[in-house]
């Protein structure tokens, strides 16, 4: 009985691991230490079990279940007395249950690996490595294999000694280069990291202790904190947060799943990952990972519920009422897991529609757009402030209708020739100014054409390769260098 022992001490076990890494999510916003104490908490269930055995196989050990104290070789004698129906018969059972568990997730773990074997060596075909220079600026020393298939609906990488990059044929004929770089530059991260590595070994954990809802819960954080931890390197590498955000978005659209054992630029919740890219404020992993955590607390306390069997009980209801408990706390547990999804890497808990979140997205980006390129030379601070504290997208845009109200310099008419002014200019901008590298609006010249119009006098000085531009109202006269 010293594994079924094993297995039930790791309710609570589990349980506190969760409530560590819940504590760190409530306490900080940072991935990369998000990530980093997901992995130590998931670390920390794999260790538990093995030195629990270890402990309770030792001689003269006493095994405790909350009030329930068991000497090691009276457990017999114990569930014999309350006529082999209580949780101590029951307990001698788990082994058995958690065997055919593992076995289950073991072949379905396997199956994953066969296909991702098949998709690499005989469903692909090998690409010029274009990308060498992303490799160098994330500091990757090891040589990468592209490789190119017609199955595969999403960017993915795989292999951790031979590390390969997989690309769909259609994300190489319809994004645009710049974005593309970006998503390769994800999927390089993911190899920089070892993040292979460590989502097998993160998946043999969830295989072994599938039983428990915390270890979906912790495991499902650590996904999403590494996606996460990839999209800073991507963006930082770039140097383009918010085209990296319109690559992810235009390839979520495209993509509606990925493989086990690989890593892909589509893994987490899509809003929350271009939220935090733009440096918007977005509720993320412990809301969505509460009720897994309070279905594993509320295991753990249920043993320490007084089941009273210290002492052979003489009346039959005794017995009854024990095994009424342990079956109700089963057949919960058994409910959340089928209404959640946990118990299976197979069955996906319910999340919105592909097209439904890439929508939401959208609507970040262009608000974003809207603050930091459309209006960015023209708002004031406390506008700016403004409109980032605002929580619904009727508050967003009430605001911008108010802020061309403003500026409207003849209410009495329908249009509001501010606005149109404004974004005229914007236009021309990027038409004179623009380059192959920056887009017209971000040059010096663009900047001053949208905040002060066409000069009244343009200089011309060929020699000195510049321009001078003169306005006369307020006098000013600003010199650019061509």
């Amino acid at each position: 009985m010293t594994f079924g022992w094993t297995l039930v001490h790791f309710l609570w076990q589990g349980a506190a691991a969760s409530v560590f890494l819940a504590a760190v999510l409530l306490t900080t916003r940072s991935p990369r230490i998000r990530y980093a104490a997901g992995c130590f908490a998931l670390a920390i269930m794999a260790l538990a079990p093995m030195l629990t055995y270890a402990w309770l196989g030792q001689p003269g050990v006493v095994r405790e279940l909350g009030p329930v104290t068991l000497a090691l070789g009276s457990g017999d004698a114990l569930s014999r007395a309350i006529g082999g129906t209580g949780p101590i018969a029951w307990i001698s059972w788990l082994p058995l249950f958690w065997m055919a568990g593992v076995a289950a997730l073991s072949a379905r773990l396997m199956l994953a690996a066969v296909s991702v074997h098949r998709l690499t060596h005989r469903e692909s075909t090998p690409i010029p490595d274009d990308w060498l220079h992303l490799s160098e600026r994330l500091g990757l020393t090891r040589a990468v294999t592209f490789l190119t298939s017609t199955r595969l609906i999403g960017p993915a990488q795989a292999g951790f000694l031979k590390p390969v990059v997989l690309l769909p044929v259609s994300l190489l004929t319809q994004l645009p280069t710049a974005q593309l770089e970006a998503i390769i530059a994800h999927e390089l991260a993911h190899i920089q990291r070892h993040d292979y590595l460590v989502n097998l070994l993160q998946t043999f954990v969830e295989t072994l202790l599938f039983y428990h809802p915390a270890v979906w819960w912790v495991s499902g954080v650590i996904r999403a904190e590494r996606e996460l931890c990839c999209d800073q390197l991507a963006a930082e590498v770039t140097g383009n947060r918010h085209q990296y955000a319109e690559a992810l978005l235009a390839v979520e659209v495209m993509a509606g799943g990925r493989l086990a054992f690989t890593n892909a630029a589509t893994g987490g919740d899509l809003r929350q990952r271009i939220a935090r890219l733009l440096g918007q404020t977005e509720r993320t992993g412990t809301a969505a990972g509460m009720p897994a955590l309070m279905i594993a607390l509320l295991l753990a306390g249920a043993m320490f519920f007084p089941v009273r069997a210290q002492t052979p009980p003489t009346a039959a209801p005794q017995a009854k009422e024990s095994l009424s408990f342990w079956q109700t706390i089963d057949r919960w547990h058994r409910d959340f897991v089928r209404g959640t999804g946990l118990m299976s890497r197979s069955s996906k808990p319910a999340t919105k529609p592909p097209m439904a979140m890439a929508m939401q997205a959208g609507k970040v980006l262009a608000y974003d757009k809207w603050l930091h390129e459309d209006v960015v030379y023209i708002i004031s601070d406390p506008e700016t402030k403004r409109f980032q504290s605002l929580k619904s997208d009727s508050e967003r845009e009430k605001f911008i209708v108010q802020f061309w109200q403003r500026r409207d310099t003849n209410p009495a008419t329908a249009e509001n020739e501010a606005k149109e002014e404004h974004y005229r200019r914007i236009a021309k901008a990027n038409q004179k100014f623009g380059t192959a590298s920056e887009a017209g609006w971000k040059t010096p010249r663009g900047r001053l054409y949208i905040v002060k119009g066409p000069p009244d006098e343009l200089e011309m000085h060929p020699e000195r390769k510049s321009e001078n531009w003169l306005y006369r109202s307020p006098r000013e006269m600003f010199e650019f260098k061509l």
